[in-house]
């Protein structure tokens, strides 16, 4: 296993360093355990080769988060009520407040806002693929779908959206 483990560390990877990186070791080494615990279980193997072979967890890179400054948003919102529609404001407001996905707000119905409550669902997500087009998914995973609370400023805009959206329908 020694030997298995040095052939994995030292094969030729399609890097620059061609080396496979420290994730990928680890990734083999635990697929592997996996596999001799699962022959074991089985009773294939009376123990795990791999029981004793340790392999250090590759060192996690923090990247830099890209957050906006004060002043940013404060651009951001002077230009957005200066010239935007009420919709893309309205789209912009609701993605700062919410800190929801692009998807989740595309698939947005008039039913996921409560506005007596302030209340916002999220519970699916607008995806596309070239096959299928533009189509209605269940959210990212299962702790994306909430009901947040949504600030007092987003009501009158919500409200002016939808009397926009029926005056477009009687056209």
């Amino acid at each position: 296993m020694l030997e298995l483990m040095r052939m994995i560390r030292e094969s030729p990877a399609k890097t620059t360093s061609r080396k496979l990186g420290p994730k990928s070791v680890k990734h083999y080494h635990t697929v592997l355990s996996t596999m001799f615990n699962d022959a074991c279980k089985l009773k294939i193997l009376d123990e795990n080769p791999m029981e004793n072979i340790k392999v250090k967890a590759p060192k996690v890179k923090v990247k830099d988060k890209n957050f906006y400054t004060v002043e940013d948003i404060e651009i951001l919102l002077k230009l957005l009520f200066k010239h935007a529609s009420i919709k893309h404001q309205l789209a912009v407001l609701i993605t700062m407040s919410l800190g929801n996905r692009g998807g989740e707000l595309t698939a947005t119905r008039w039913n996921d806002v409560d506005l007596q409550n302030m209340r916002f669902r999220i519970d699916e997500s607008n995806a596309y693929t070239p096959e299928a087009g533009s189509y209605i998914k269940d959210t990212k995973n299962e702790p994306s779908e909430r009901t947040v609370a949504f600030p007092p400023i987003l009501v009158n805009l919500f409200l002016s959206h939808r009397e926009n959206e029926c005056l477009k329908r009687e056209m």
